[in-house]
């Protein structure tokens, strides 16, 4: 039964209000079960103990006659050797006298002392162009290519020919031209065919075959074109290297 807190009025088990109050009813809880004791933890067998092993036997030193000895074997007596019957014969004097070695005859030549290096001239050393060359100047009133260098005329080239071809000789390059200006060109600017001079109807006309420049006074010439050219004009090939189309006098 269950006793209502406030009228104290026992109600059925399973109500939750008081039958004559209203007032709510405690539920009564079951009484926990005892709790057993804990099961216990099973007892391990202890293990099986091993039965003694048998002793082990002794071990018997097992004993080790030494080697019986060799017997001696009985030792040869040395036979004496017999004295050599023949006499030693004596070694002979040289009978020959020792011949003295003669002193060199030659006397010793004394050492030269070393002429000191003369020294060089500057003025040579300055110089890297090639000499001028020695030149012939033709009869007074002979057409020429007058080629100036170092500012000052070094070759009378006669202009006889109706074609001369100007430039540089080079065996490699099969270039052999008429007026070889190689003395005069260290740097090797001119073309090894540089230009032509022909004369045309009494007229001489300078025609460019190379890119390296042709000037004639103040007036570049292009490649391929042909400029006339008259007595007192200065031919400047490649901007350095004069030459003045006059006669000698």
């Amino acid at each position: 039964m269950i006793i209502c807190p406030i009228c104290e009025t026992e109600n059925e088990p399973g109500l939750e209000e008081c039958i004559l109050c209203g007032a709510p009813l405690e539920v009564e809880l079951a009484p926990p079960e005892p709790l057993g004791p804990p099961p216990e933890a099973p007892v391990q067998p202890p293990p099986p103990v091993e039965p003694p092993s048998p002793p082990a036997q002794p071990v018997v030193a097992q004993t080790i006659s030494p080697p019986a000895p060799a017997p001696e074997q009985p030792i040869a007596p040395e036979m004496p050797v017999a004295p050599s019957l023949a006499p030693e014969m004596p070694v002979a004097p040289s009978l020959a006298p020792e011949m003295p070695i003669a002193p060199s005859m030659a006397p010793i030549s004394p050492v030269l002392p070393i002429a000191p290096k003369a020294p060089q001239d500057p003025i040579s050393l300055q110089s890297q162009h090639p000499e001028t060359p020695s030149m012939e100047i033709p009869a007074p009133g002979t057409l020429c290519l007058v080629v100036y260098f170092q500012r000052r005329p070094a070759l009378y080239y006669p202009v006889i020919y109706d074609e001369i071809l100007i430039g540089r000789q080079d065996p490699a390059s099969n270039s052999y031209p008429d007026l070889d200006l190689t003395p005069y060109d260290p740097d090797l600017a001119i073309s090894r065919k540089h230009s032509y001079l022909y004369r045309e109807s009494n007229e001489y006309y300078i025609y460019p075959i190379s890119n390296s420049g042709t000037q004639v006074n103040q007036e570049m010439v292009d490649i391929g074109i042909k400029k006339r050219i008259k007595e007192g004009d200065v031919i400047i090939l490649s901007g350095r290297l004069a030459i003045r189309f006059a006669r000698t006098t």
